[in-house]
């Protein structure tokens, strides 16, 4: 699959954070607003449930206002209007609600300005003034450090909230500690006079919450859809009309399935829900016929070559900013501009419109990929290499990505292996190459696998004091979360930055990862880096 997408791989476009391909600072404030609306509600839901006032349906829209506050996507202004006035309306009601008790009960009123107590005056010139103005005050208050360490809690913040909204797809209210705890961290954002070390704190707690509502995630997938195992997936187009479904929601693909089950539309699925086929219930639909995807990064190459008509499913964290052509839907809050927005699970609109485009012309066949793991056969090689860490025959212990994919540093890999020593071993997610000292494993879009491995290697490697050098095969700020599950859930790793970051990544956030966290910058120089490697390895040894 590496092989098969690299030729068609483009910059890659970062779209988790607060910086994104296109910089538009009409987006970005119309995501403060609708951030800074969302922080308000967070607040006051938490003291009315002090009070013992309903706080579930305040707590949906909070986690759900965060999802869509995600979204990197053209604004529909009457659509995100009507989103907000919303939200509005539902902060205005909680803070009239906080407000009557404590006068009642002769209580301390603590009120956080907001820009409009009148929901009736909304208008949304004003609302992007507003969001401007927030932008503003917010790089006029905080420090680079501070900045960045909010942009870092807010990225791990926004992945746990679309965790629990899948979550939540499966099973409601499954996750309510998680969901509280996730609210205080959004309520707690509305004060900028923090202290880092508090910053810290915060980061390391919603890190620790946002692995855990992962694994709670893959449970309950697993229950659903079956133990995900290693399985091919035809990259194949098959002449039909066709859907093309992509994002992270395994439920919203299940659902379009089943609705689409006994026609003779073809269904593909893209990105990360390749995953899909791993599954044993997905495999029971004759209409899923395979992997429709020309490159990893860039999703309009993609979506403009495509003949039939888009889902994009809920909550995903793609890149849609600049994808403008085609016939495309989402089970998302808000589509955005171009976008139909899919109520209820009624899929008739998309289905009615798959029919009328003709789709492929012809069959045409790209062969098959691997995806998925076999845990049990991975499991008997990982008991061979702790069994090697007992006997002292390894020393230095090194992880090569997160996920399989390397970009153009071939030879820098190729160049690592041929230097490291012969009581060092690699376990490679991503460079494969004939050595005895490396275990390669194939294995895509899914970061279980990583912490699957992670929990299995660490007891030996504490016991042994031997870290696990974790070399980041890219950077950008979508994978910060995946760091902080690191970081904050495992003890005894050491993780490298490559020297292949993303433009679009703030180089503070680097700076900060690197003076308040200890991640370490490659050089790009194997000779340089492997003495960077040594050099911190014999200083934890100490």
């Amino acid at each position: 699959m590496h092989n098969y997408f690299k030729m068609y791989n483009a910059d890659k476009c970062i779209f988790d954070a607060e910086v994104s391909c296109v910089s538009d600072p009409i987006q970005a404030s119309l995501r403060e607003i609708l951030l800074y609306e969302i922080r308000l509600l967070a607040y006051y839901t938490l003291k009315l449930k002090e009070f013992n006032f309903e706080y579930n349906k305040y707590a949906k829209h909070i986690i759900d206002g965060v999802c869509v506050a995600s979204l990197n996507m053209e604004i529909n202004r009457n659509e995100f209007s009507d989103y907000l006035l919303n939200l509005i309306d539902l902060r205005c009601v909680a803070q009239k609600n906080y407000i009557d008790y404590s006068e009642k009960n002769n209580l301390d009123l603590q009120i956080l300005k907001a820009y409009t107590d009148k929901c009736s005056d909304f208008n949304f010139i004003d609302a992007l003034k507003q969001g401007e103005l927030q932008n503003i005050q917010k790089n006029k208050i905080l420090d680079k450090d501070k900045k960045s360490l909010y942009d870092i809690l807010y990225i791990i913040i926004q992945n746990a909230c679309r965790n629990i909204a899948q979550i939540n797809l499966f099973k409601e209210n499954e996750v309510e500690y998680e969901t509280f705890e996730i609210i205080k961290l959004i309520s707690s954002t509305n004060f900028k006079s923090t202290q880092t070390e508090k910053l810290k704190n915060r980061i390391e707690k919603a890190s620790k919450i946002n692995y855990n509502l992962y694994k709670k995630l893959k449970e309950l997938s697993s229950q659903k859809f079956g133990i995900p195992k290693l399985s091919e997936v035809k990259l194949d187009y098959k002449k039909g009309k066709a859907i093309l479904v992509t994002g992270d929601s395994l439920m919203d693909l299940y659902d379009l399935l089943k609705y689409v089950e006994g026609t003779d539309i073809n269904v593909y699925t893209h990105d990360a829900l390749i995953l899909a086929h791993c599954y044993d219930e997905f495999k029971k639909f004759k209409n899923l016929v395979g992997h429709y995807q020309k490159s990893i990064d860039n999703l309009e190459m993609d979506f403009s070559s495509f003949p039939g008509v888009i889902l994009i499913t809920r909550n995903g964290n793609g890149n849609y900013l600049n994808i403008i052509r085609g016939l495309i839907y989402t089970t998302n809050e808000i589509g955005g501009k171009g976008v139909t927005v899919i109520k209820d699970g009624n899929f008739e609109n998309l289905v009615n419109q798959a029919n009328e485009r003709i789709g492929f012309k012809e069959d045409k066949e790209f062969g098959k990929i691997q995806i998925g793991y076999n845990f049990d056969e991975i499991e008997i090689k990982i008991n061979e290499i702790i069994e090697k860490i007992n006997n002292n025959e390894i020393k230095t212990l090194y992880m090569f990505g997160l996920l399989n994919n390397i970009g153009d540093l071939d030879e820098y890999f190729k160049h690592f292996i041929d230097k490291i020593n012969d009581n060092s071993y690699i376990i490679s997610l991503s460079y494969n190459a004939n050595k005895e000292n490396l275990y390669h494993i194939d294995s895509y879009y899914d970061y279980s696998l990583t912490y699957k491995i992670l929990e299995k290697l660490e007891p030996v490697c504490v016991k042994k004091n031997i870290p696990i050098n974790i070399i980041m095969t890219e950077f950008n700020l979508s994978l910060i979360s995946r760091i902080f599950d690191i970081i904050n859930n495992f003890q005894y790793e050491n993780i490298y930055i490559p020297n292949r970051i993303s433009d679009h990544v703030n180089p503070q956030i680097i700076e900060t990862l690197r003076s308040i966290f200890g991640l370490i910058l490659l050089t790009g120089n194997v000779g340089k880096d492997l003495k960077i490697i040594t050099s911190i390895n014999k200083e934890n040894s100490n």
